[in-house]
Formats: C-alpha cells, sequence, structure tokens
C-alpha cells in the first residue's frame, strides 16, 4: 500500500541519519542533533516500531542538558569542523563537559513527545513506563522550571524566546 511504502521510507530516512544513539535532521546541513528535530525523530522511531531507539533518541539528548535545566537546540555529538556556529562560538557555560552545546533552547517539544511515547508504552503494556518516570521526567521537569526561571520575567505564565533561532526560523 502507499501507507506502507511512505513508512518504509521514512525508516529509510532515520537510518540513514542515524547516528548510533542520535539522529541528525541533515547530513549536511543540519550535522548534529537538535533539540525539538530530536522529539519527532523520537516518534518516528517509535511509530516505525523502533520505540526504544526512540527513547535512546530522547536519552542523547538529554545528555546535552545543563545544569540549571536548559536542553539545548544543539548537542555537538561529532566534531565538524566546517560547521559554523559550532561549538566554539555559543561559549556555553558547559564548555568543559563531554559535550559541547548552543548557548540557546527551543520550546519544549519533547515533552508532548514523551508523553505520546508514554501513553503507548501504557497501551502495549507497561514495560517501561517506571523507568522512564524515574528516569527521563525528572529532565524534563527541570526543564519546564528553567522556562518559567530564565524566560518568564514578570512571571506571569508566559515564557519568551530571547533569539530569533528559538522560533525555528533559522534558516528561512
Amino acid at each position: 500500500s502507499m501507507l506502507a511504502a511512505a513508512k518504509q521510507r521514512a525508516l529509510a530516512v532515520l537510518q540513514k541519519n542515524d547516528r548510533g544513539g542520535y539522529t541528525v535532521p541533515s547530513e549536511k546541513l543540519y550535522p548534529f542533533q537538535w533539540n525539538w528535530d530530536s522529539a519527532f525523530i523520537a516518534l518516528g522511531w517509535a511509530a516505525a516500531g523502533q520505540r526504544e531507539r526512540g527513547w535512546e533518541e530522547v536519552r542523547a539528548l538529554l545528555r546535552g542538558q545543563w545544569e540549571d535545566g536548559m536542553i539545548p537546540h544543539i548537542v555537538f555529538h561529532s566534531v565538524q569542523p566546517s560547521y559554523n556556529p559550532g561549538p566554539e562560538i555559543w561559549g556555553s557555560p558547559c564548555k568543559d563537559r563531554a559535550l559541547p552545546t548552543s548557548g540557546i533552547t527551543q520550546p519544549p517539544v519533547i515533552t508532548s513527545v514523551v508523553r505520546e511515547m508514554m501513553e503507548e508504552e501504557e497501551r502495549e503494556g507497561g514495560k517501561r513506563v517506571v523507568e522512564v518516570a524515574t528516569s527521563i521526567l525528572p529532565a524534563l521537569y527541570r526543564y519546564h522550571a528553567w522556562f518559567m526561571r530564565y524566560r518568564d520575567p514578570h512571571q506571569v505564565g508566559v515564557v519568551a524566546i530571547t533569539h530569533p533561532w528559538e522560533s525555528g526560523m533559522d534558516n528561512k
């Protein structure tokens, strides 16, 4: 069927862009792990019947989380000297960590995706729900707390972006 063929093509793209634990959105233009791209990629892996690979995608993104709770918009898992702006440009406070990152974030799409994946886990018998709840949800809570602390200066429940790339309009 057309749907089965589309799923196969989508899975082929995921497999081609898989870097062993994280997936790049595009080999040349976006050769690292991007925050909300990874959320949708995790959902794609899960929809392709590879839910554990989807959870790996989430965990790889969370390895870039800062101590204050922010999840950066780029996690530089590898070195690509030709990519600009690379990790050296951002000057992030995490530059001494094993994983350099950018210094901005994106909307927390990852939380909605994790919820969807957890609901699917529950429908399938709930084998991973406790593991996810204990290992992933605390990081997502810290991410949302970061937004409220640093991006809602008037404490009115409305967060703001501080860089145009945080909106997703980075290549327009």
